[in-house]
């Protein structure tokens, strides 16, 4: 499990030595399914059962989820 600190310090070393990385779209691997998908926003929880408010996430798939 990653923390987000731990991804910050993966981004600043990335941009650090490959700048143009930066304007790349954000991508999420999902390992159970093999497919890969674009980051749709970032968000902070108010609070759930799942997840103590505050809590920030990345969603993927918004745009199929308004469509149900």
């Amino acid at each position: 499990m990653m923390t987000w600190r731990e991804l910050l310090n993966v981004i600043l070393n990335k941009a650090r030595y490959q700048p143009d990385a930066m304007d790349d779209n954000v991508t999420v691997y999902d390992a159970a399914d093999g497919e890969y998908y674009p980051a749709d926003t970032i968000e902070f929880e108010e609070a759930d059962d799942v997840l103590n408010a505050g809590h920030m996430f990345i969603s993927v798939n918004v745009e199929n989820e308004n469509e149900n």
